[in-house]
């Protein structure tokens, strides 16, 4: 437990392919201790529906934000977002993305930033990702993509952990 009494939910596999040098299942899920109090600018969003699969988002835009570092190292007063383009499996393979992933390819040096792991990719109120890794803006390799550990992939582990599956 935190000072806060969050406690969270790390997924099992994460130490074994994080120790290894992978970074597959990497997810994990907070739990509050109180229901939070939703307003203009906290909102709850949804999970993909059972029937979603990834090569569906293939092409889809989505939305990533975080406060994660900007490019001159410093962190942003106001929570900051970008648009992103889902890619093919081909593409994602092809960068060697864990199967547990889907990926975006970074155009214009827009994509997530340092310190923005874990936030959320998100499609009409929908969350479909997480981020887990990539090219950093301000250490921009000449990574061609940015990977998200994927919501569809994990959504009965998700259920089942919060009790709804």
């Amino acid at each position: 437990m935190t000072p806060y009494n969050v406690s969270w939910i790390i997924h099992p596999k994460y130490k074994e392919t994080c120790m290894s040098g992978g970074l597959e299942a990497d997810i994990a899920l907070l739990l509050l201790p109180t229901h939070v109090e939703l307003s203009k600018t906290i909102r709850p969003m949804s999970l993909p529906p059972k029937s979603a699969t990834t090569k569906q988002m293939e092409g889809a835009r989505a939305v990533v934000c975080g406060f994660g570092m900007d490019e001159n190292g410093g962190y942003p007063e106001y929570l900051k977002a970008v648009d992103i383009t889902i890619e093919n499996k081909v593409f994602c393979q092809k960068h060697h993305t864990a199967s547990d992933k889907i990926c975006a390819r970074i155009q214009n040096k827009e994509t997530d930033c340092d310190r923005d792991s874990g936030g959320p990719v998100v499609i009409n109120n929908t969350l479909y990702g997480l981020v887990s890794h990539g090219a950093n803006v301000k250490k921009f390799t000449n990574s061609p993509f940015s990977a998200y550990t994927s919501i569809i992939y994990y959504r009965n582990w998700i259920l089942e952990m919060i009790g709804k599956e």
